[in-house]
């Protein structure tokens, strides 16, 4: 039996890819690429909008678009559509100088696409 080992994607190679519009993230080795679909985007900036309205108005954390990598302690790397995390985790963060914020977000938000599975909702639950 040969085994096939996987590609462990690194941070400059998931960095140089280009700002497309495609959401990329690492699931269990492998590289996931989907676009987002109008709808999607739309109901995405209305989340945002609000959400973000009231940390700026009470000022006890960041919000993060879909752009932004999560890397978990396994090593895939999610991109939720809407990420928040706690202005001391935030700070946190940025001392460490790390590409992707390293763990998961405080508050991860998905907006569900009609054609996405429970499988793979569920994995990124996990």
């Amino acid at each position: 039996m040969t085994m096939i080992a996987k590609k462990y994607w690194s941070d400059k190679e998931l960095l140089a890819f280009p700002k497309d519009g495609y959401e990329r993230e690492i699931v269990n080795g492998e590289l996931i690429v989907s676009p987002a679909s109008f709808d999607h985007g739309l109901i995405i900036s209305c989340i945002s909008s609000h959400l973000g309205a009231y940390l700026f108005k009470h000022k006890i954390g960041k919000i993060f678009d879909g752009q932004t990598g999560c890397r978990m302690k396994n090593g895939d790397l999610y991109s939720p559509d809407i990420s928040f995390v706690t202005s001391a985790r935030s700070e946190t963060q940025k001392k460490k100088k790390q590409s992707f914020f390293q763990g998961a977000p405080d508050l991860a938000i998905e907006v569900l696409s009609p054609g996405e599975t429970i499988g793979v909702t569920e994995q990124k639950i996990e």
